[in-house]
């Protein structure tokens, strides 16, 4: 965190009243706190004190945060920039629970981390397809905070249908469009989630401009080999005729494809009450 210091020479000490003042009321509002770890993570705690004939005033990051506070906030804004919803920020390796089915994906998903320094410059991603809830989503994010954690590289993680409404949102200012734009296709590691959700037309493909951003989007990473993680209700034969030959095909040579095939596990503890 930042901190703010103001030395002010006694003898000018009444023009800062407003800045003491404020101090004094932060000094008593921060005594009185119990020190949330939501606030206390960005809030900054007033010290005043006497040094040499002047007044200082210094603003410090909240001294109650304990160390494994401030751990715990620096893995918040990195999950943050990687733009990883709180819900899917402890989806580990660890946690996911392979059935005999889905063994072999999860232990090539593990292997795909193993191999990613020699992999990188060759842009070789995982395409993950299966049903609703079979448990993608969660292989792709650990695959992804694995890569982080093991070789601390920088990874995005966006919803397909989310990603193309932002571009949408973005497109009335140019200069934002271009700034988001370029930090998805640069991104040293891609997650595309459920590529290929959202409204169709009703051949069942998807919009031809979202088919356009979606091929811009792929066609980048596969010319620049930069590695993306792809998941998807759709296998190798439906994807084509959903966002088009070209990004499928390129798709084919830039990905392993993964099968998983296990039940939706949202419903495994499904309770009716009648």
């Amino acid at each position: 965190m930042a901190e703010f210091h103001l030395e002010i020479p006694l003898a000018v000490a009444e023009e800062h009243a407003i800045d003491i003042l404020s101090a004094c009321e932060g000094m008593r509002k921060c005594t009185g706190c119990t020190h949330p770890y939501e606030k206390a993570c960005s809030c900054f705690a007033p010290r005043i004190g006497m040094a040499e004939g002047s007044l200082s005033i210094r603003m410090q990051g909240c001294p109650h945060l304990t160390p494994e506070d401030r751990r715990q906030h620096q893995l918040d804004v990195e999950m943050q920039a990687m733009m990883l919803s709180k819900k899917f920020r402890g989806r580990t390796f660890a946690n996911f629970e392979p059935s005999a089915q889905s063994m072999r994906v999860y232990a090539f998903c593990q292997t795909w981390v193993d191999m990613f320094p020699e992999t990188q410059g060759k842009g070789k991603g995982m395409y993950i397809f299966g049903g609703y809830g079979a448990g993608k989503t969660h292989l792709a994010v650990a695959s992804m905070l694995a890569v982080r954690q093991r070789f601390g590289t920088h990874a995005l993680f966006l919803v397909a249908p989310n990603y193309l409404l932002e571009l949408k949102v973005r497109i009335k200012d140019d200069t934002e469009y271009q700034r988001y734009d370029k930090m998805v296709l640069d991104a040293p590691l891609l997650v595309l989630d459920d590529l290929g959700e959202g409204q169709k037309t009703k051949e069942g493909s998807l919009s031809e401009w979202a088919r356009e951003r979606l091929f811009h989007l792929i066609n980048y990473r596969y010319e620049k080999e930069l590695p993306l993680i792809v998941t998807s209700k759709y296998g190798p034969d439906q994807l084509p005729s959903v966002i088009g030959e070209a990004s499928a095909s390129r798709l084919a040579e830039m990905c392993w494809f993964l099968h998983t095939k296990d039940g939706d596990y949202r419903k495994r503890n499904l309770l009716i009450i009648e």
